[in-house]
């Protein structure tokens, strides 16, 4: 499960110490690199 693995990132950066803006900005970096992979990964439309 891809969230909980988020889930446990954002837990464990939590736990070293980055503040909540910090891992505001990670999430929302993961979040747009999954976004990008999965829209790479699905099958062209315009093909």
């Amino acid at each position: 499960m891809p969230a909980l693995i988020l889930a446990a990132l954002a837990m464990g950066l939590a736990f070293i110490g980055v503040t909540g803006a910090e891992i505001t900005q990670i999430m929302s970096h993961i979040t747009a690199l999954v976004a990008m992979y999965v829209v790479k990964q699905a099958p062209s439309v315009a093909a």
